[in-house]
């Protein structure tokens, strides 16, 4: 009996410990500016698939040179190419994986109009995605910053230049 109840208690310690090492990733949720400052896109979590996902929320450039919004014209699917830049979904499925990172997500880049597959980790304060064909070393990083708020309306129109919404 004394030996069921040693065995019982080094399962839950270890049960214990799984669960923890599966909960020390940081919450990604909030928004974060992509490499090269052209958006800003928001992480919401999808509790019910135990995922996250990202949407653009700012662009630098938001409109084309006849002041009409930006399309996803270049989206393989036809019926996609009239939606709007703004708001589009660029990452999502990204679930808890190894070794403090995100894994079986999926990456699109508007300006290329492809789909990748992805993983994310944080690394020194950013997030740093990879998207890749295949396998993760045949692919390309970049890294997003986390930042406190949008750009106010004066920054938009370049009048406030100096904004940085670095999260303090």
């Amino acid at each position: 009996m004394g030996k069921k109840i040693i065995l019982l208690q080094i399962l839950v310690f270890f049960c214990l410990i799984l669960s923890a090492s599966a909960q020390s990733l940081p919450d990604p949720t909030g928004l974060w500016q992509t490499e090269g400052g052209k958006s800003i896109v928001e992480i919401i979590s999808l509790p019910e698939t135990k995922t996250w996902a990202a949407h653009i929320v700012w662009l630098k450039d938001s409109v084309d040179k006849e002041g009409n919004p930006l399309y996803d014209v270049l989206n393989p699917d036809p019926k996609k190419r009239e939606n709007a830049v703004m708001g589009l979904t660029i990452a999502w499925g990204f679930k808890v994986g190894k070794d403090n990172a995100w894994k079986d997500g999926q990456v699109y880049d508007p300006e290329t109009g492809k789909t990748y597959k992805a993983q994310a980790r944080m690394k020194d304060g950013e997030l740093e995605l990879r998207g890749y064909i295949g396998i993760p070393a045949l692919g390309r990083s970049t890294s997003w910053v986390q930042v406190s708020h949008l750009p106010s309306v004066a920054s938009e129109k370049g009048k406030d230049l100096s904004w940085n919404g670095n999260k303090q």
